[in-house]
């Protein structure tokens, strides 16, 4: 809990009223209660009671399944305040319990819908998937990472539009020493809440690791906006590969490609970049 305070939450807090456990005939069913998320703004985001199922696998691994709520309340900064809803909901673990983190997981809510107390429907997500599949030989952790959203159709309350038809992040991690990694990353959080997780740079992650890759794609990107115009992306496929096998020597493959980039007012994007492009470096 106090991990995932730290990633979700950032510069505020994770809160949760007394938690109770229940050993069940193979697992222990462990009730959160009143759990809520305060951001350091004055947001907060009420998910109510969790339960988690907690399976023993072996000495290092416990297997943990979470039964998320289909409503979140949620209120923002300004004083708006709503509920998002989420038809389908994953979410499950394998926790290591030798170097307390996890490293296999995967997340993924489908139909989810974002309603405001006073205006009504803001947007829609077709689907929400964060996964991990990163697994250790040899006191070194190898495997890939992926976030990835669909069909997102959001409004604000200036009338803004953005519409993604899908977005995906992949992580490739190449002999990462998890424990170097942790010294780095954690930072400690306010007012005694839990640190957060924070990725180190790029120079600093590769002392730590062999090799990373890093791939982004964007497909469907529209944003429109009475103030500032629209701004239109076709596809874009943006990656970087670094590799230092002998932690001297540093291999750097580079590549960037977007097409159909439009804009008009002051999104317009042709002084900055050209609506086609298609580059690679070695």
């Amino acid at each position: 809990l106090a991990q995932i305070g730290g990633k979700i939450a950032r510069d505020g807090a994770l809160h949760h009223g007394q938690l109770q456990a229940e050993k069940l005939d193979d697992a222990i069913q462990i009730t959160i209660p009143d759990i809520m998320i305060q951001s350091s703004d004055g947001g907060a985001f009420e998910l109510g009671d969790v339960l988690a199922h907690v399976r023993h696998v072996d000495q290092r691994y416990d297997d943990i399944t979470l039964a998320l709520p289909g409503e979140i309340r949620f209120r923002n900064s300004g004083g708006t305040s709503g509920r998002i809803t989420i038809a389908n909901r994953l979410a499950k673990l394998r926790w290591d319990r030798r170097v307390e983190t996890s490293t296999e997981f995967e997340f993924r809510f489908g139909q989810i819908t974002f309603l405001s107390d006073d205006n009504g429907e803001l947007g829609r997500i077709a689907e929400i998937l964060a996964q991990a599949q990163v697994v250790e030989a040899q006191e070194l952790w190898t495997g890939p990472m992926a976030f990835s959203l669909t069909g997102l159709n959001m409004t604000n309350f200036e009338q803004a539009q953005l519409s993604v038809d899908s977005a995906r992040v992949d992580l490739d991690l190449r002999g990462l020493d998890l424990h170097a990694y942790a010294r780095n990353s954690a930072s400690p959080g306010r007012n005694g809440t839990a640190g957060t997780a924070a990725m180190p740079p790029l120079e600093t992650l590769l002392t730590m690791a062999s090799g990373l890759g890093l791939r982004t794609r964007i497909a469907g990107l529209s944003w429109q906006s009475p103030a500032q115009g629209a701004f239109q992306l076709a596809a874009a496929d943006y990656g970087v590969s670094l590799s230092s096998p002998d932690r001297k020597l540093l291999n750097l493959t580079l590549t960037a490609r977007h097409d159909g980039l439009l804009g008009t007012g002051s999104a317009a994007p042709e002084a900055m970049v050209p609506r086609q492009m298609n580059m690679a470096l070695n």
